[in-house]
């Protein structure tokens, strides 16, 4: 384009070339606020320095530079945003002329096609149409379903949508999580609170936020939408059953379909040698015949039940079970015991290994294999274990090795053993009679590498060396 004085930019050209320019002046301001921050933080050391001299002047003054520097780099981003809004101006007004260049297209060939139509006959042929529409009353009816046509039935919705995405993804929740302004007249508002509610929970169920957990088994059963609450009916209850669910319907009929028909308890009186107890299925209660209990938890998700020999059993089983009454003080005791009797059975099992390792109900070695394994305990440890017991007492010293545990190495007290494994997942341990062997197994060591050193040193013990000046005599 040619102008007066020479080529005249075009508009596209000379607003690029003015967003660079602004751009530029952007960055300059960056790093004028870097600067700043840089500086600040500087006069930030010397006002800690002059505190630890107690000089309060000179705090003040760096303070006041602090303020004016922050004054001026608040300034410094107001002066960004204008650059910014006048950028976005700029290029608002470019798509403004282009719009006017189409439209000023759009009207030639509006022109052209209006020139190549009659308008004279079109005009009287829908000024008849008209006329006839007028009498069937159609016009009006017409225009309603256009302007309906135009506006899309969830157009509020989608806008409210719209907004609520902006706002989180400019504030990032901060606005969802800021205190609400105190009502004055809390009794006039009360219905809009309601609302409000409702809403946020409509909105809650359509991001899925929202989560229903149906408690089949537990202390109160039903649908609950705090899982602190949920986890309050099923916490301390034996066995409990439950789901999380993304709709209330679901939840509903998971729990109806867990939800027995009756309770029903036999006669006590009858003389039965068995008692059904049934905690989960159709019908809950204590029956007399397995038939009944087969019918009662056919088909049923997860059905529980057991056999007694006596009522009272069956009917505590599905007191426990069902409704979650039981003596849990009892119960942890029974539990202790049952643990500090597993422990006595591993230390008499303990007790019972030999020096290889296995248990006296294992058959006997043969003669040969014995020989070999007290000759090879001789060649580890020339002591024999009678003379050792005879130093210590009437009892044999016994050592218990732990390779993995609480704590690893040689005890000779096997309260010590049990407490360096007790509560050790895999833990490994073994009782020797030769403390040379255990200390190779708490060493990390396999029997099988054990019994090859014990193997090697009575070899070496065996295999004496030749005697001099006996040469050419047979040994």
């Amino acid at each position: 384009m040619m102008g007066l004085f020479g080529k005249t930019k075009d508009p596209k050209e000379r607003v690029r070339e003015l967003q660079r320019k602004m751009r530029r002046e952007m960055t300059s301001l960056d790093r004028q606020i870097h600067a700043i921050e840089r500086e600040e933080n500087k006069v930030k050391a010397q006002i800690k320095e002059a505190a630890k001299k107690n000089d309060k002047d000179v705090c003040k003054i760096l303070a006041k530079s602090i303020v004016q520097s922050r004054t001026a780099v608040r300034k410094m981003h107001v002066s960004k945003a204008q650059i910014n809004s006048v950028i976005m101006g700029m290029q608002e007004q470019l798509a403004a002329m282009r719009m006017a260049g189409s439209i000023k297209s759009s009207t030639q060939v509006m022109r052209s096609m209006q020139a190549l139509v009659k308008a004279p006959e079109i005009m009287k042929t829908m000024r008849e149409m008209g006329a006839e529409m007028t009498k069937l009353g159609i016009i009006e009816e017409m225009m309603e379903d256009t302007f309906e046509s135009m506006e899309p039935e969830d157009l509020e919705e989608k806008a409210e949508e719209e907004v609520q995405k902006v706002l989180a993804e400019i504030l990032e929740g901060k606005l969802s999580s800021a205190p609400r302004v105190p009502i004055k007249n809390p009794a006039a508002h009360a219905e809009q609170d309601a609302d409000y509610d409702d809403m946020q929970a409509r909105l809650a169920k359509m991001s899925g936020s929202l989560k229903f957990y149906g408690v089949a088994h537990g202390f109160h059963r039903g649908v609950y939408e705090d899982w602190a609450q949920a986890h309050k009916e099923i916490d301390a209850f034996p066995q409990p059953v439950y789901k999380k669910f993304e709709t209330r319907e679901e939840a509903e009929k998971y729990v109806e379909s867990a939800k027995p028909a009756r309770v029903e308890f036999a006669n006590c009186e009858d003389e039965s040698g068995a008692w059904y107890a049934v905690a989960r299925g159709k019908v809950v209660g204590v029956f007399a015949k397995y038939d009944d209990v087969q019918r009662h938890i056919d088909g049923y998700p997860q059905p529980l039940h057991k056999k007694f020999d006596n009522y009272d059993d069956a009917k505590a089983f599905v007191d426990k079970f069902y409704e979650g009454k039981f003596d849990r003080e009892a119960e942890k005791k029974e539990k202790e015991e049952k643990v500090e009797k597993s422990s006595e059975e591993e230390e008499e099992v303990m007790e019972k290994k030999d020096t290889n390792g296995t248990t006296s109900s294992a058959p006997p070695p043969k003669k040969e294999k014995r020989e070999k394994k007290e000759k090879v305990a001789v060649a580890v440890d020339d002591t024999p274990r009678e003379t050792r017991s005879s130093r210590g007492g009437a009892k044999p010293v016994t050592y218990y090795a732990v390779a993995r545990g609480n704590r690893t190495g040689v005890f000779t007290d096997w309260n010590e053993c049990k407490a360096a494994t007790t509560g050790f997942k895999g833990a490994r341990f073994k009782k020797f009679d030769v403390e040379a062997d255990a200390e190779m197994f708490a060493a990390g060591k396999s029997m099988k590498e054990i019994e090859g050193s014990k193997r090697k040193a009575s070899e070496s013990d065996d295999a004496s060396p030749p005697k001099k000046g006996r040469k050419g005599t047979k040994a």
